[in-house]
């Protein structure tokens, strides 16, 4: 195996680990629990659960940007 064909295998290794490691933070259980908590958020018509789900925003809120900020880093380091 060409030093060349090294390079290029270990490039393609280094791919496939980065984009285990979003996938596998993208279905967190913590991003389900965002879902749920979205879909509270469209469909509670009750006043008393406004102030439950409000709790519940400000606990995921970090995590979600961390995702946020996981997945524009991931797609910044392949796009140039």
């Amino acid at each position: 195996m060409t030093e060349q064909m090294q390079r290029l295998l270990m490039n393609e290794l280094k791919l496939l680990l980065d984009t285990r490691d979003v996938l596998v933070y993208s279905f967190n259980d913590v991003f389900i629990e965002i879902r749920m908590v979205r879909n509270d958020i469209a469909h509670e018509y009750l006043p008393e659960a406004i102030h439950d789900i409000f709790g519940k925003v400000l606990v995921l809120t970090p995590h979600l940007l961390d995702g946020v900020e996981r997945t524009l880093a991931y797609c910044e380091k392949y796009t140039h």
